[in-house]
């Protein structure tokens, strides 16, 4: 994807973090400052990149008449350089770290200051027949663990869930410390599931199964808006196509 739509915020507009558990995606990589997909997002040219996020300032070089010229990204609202924030609000040119006086923080009502960007499936704007960009996948092994994780604690077996979240965890592009940790210490069957849900959120951000996982957990307190209006308890389930029933008759047994 291209980096039209921000992230959810986690933070309001004063940078306090949302007490919703669910989202927040930019949030959760920020707790493990030495994961490598918290670099900020360069292409290195060469089909080689690093970061998986667009934050803070925005460096880069121009050429003026010629000449080599460092400038900075800036929006549309003025001449001043954006400061691109995991918060919704309008910032303007405000300062790093600045409490503004304008407290409304919606998306009716930001400017482009607001919002990390996710730099996931990079595409770029380029002729070139010889381009290389991301093959979008489908299903990735990482969920494949992530779906025997699940079964796992839904078995009881802490120690088996743990130890499918740990490869995922400690392949060497992202290196993080193994379960059990401060924070996780998945001695207990809700320890386990935190964790599940903590490392798909952050690891499957923005690849399309979160809708599915939030109504599939039936979590209470995760989510930023409760209760869901006009939400039934049938919409819980997916209904099997009546096509995938005349294929197979044993499904509608």
């Amino acid at each position: 994807m291209n980096t039209r739509f921000a992230l959810q915020p986690g933070r309001d507009v004063d940078s306090v973090e949302y007490t919703f558990a669910l989202g927040k995606p930019f949030v959760k990589f920020q707790k493990y400052a030495d994961d490598l997909r918290l670099k900020k997002y360069r292409n290195l040219g060469d089909s080689k990149r690093e970061g998986m996020f667009l934050y803070g300032y925005l460096p880069y070089t121009a050429t003026v008449n010629g000449n080599p010229k460092v400038d900075t990204v800036r929006g549309n609202k003025g001449p001043y350089a954006l400061f691109i924030r995991d918060q919704v609000g309008f910032f303007l040119n405000a300062k790093p770290g600045t409490k503004i006086a304008d407290k409304e923080s919606n998306m009716n009502h930001a400017d482009h200051n607001s919002g990390v960007f996710l730099v996931k499936y990079p595409f770029y704007p380029t002729p070139d027949p010889n381009r290389i960009t991301s093959a979008y996948a489908e299903i990735r092994l990482t969920e494949v663990y992530y779906t025997l994780a699940e079964c796992r604690y839904r078995t009881g077996d802490k120690a088996g869930a743990a130890g499918y979240l740990n490869q995922v965890r400690g392949r060497l592009s992202v290196a993080m410390p193994p379960y059990p940790t401060a924070q996780f210490p998945v001695t207990t069957k809700a320890d386990v599931v935190k964790a599940i849900i903590h490392e798909k959120t952050a690891e499957m951000t923005n690849e399309e199964v979160r809708n599915v996982d939030i109504i599939r957990w039936r979590r209470k307190g995760y989510f930023a808006t409760e209760p869901i209006p006009n939400f039934a308890s049938a919409k819980e389930l997916l209904p099997i196509p009546q096509s995938e029933i005349d294929n197979n008759p044993n499904l509608g047994n």
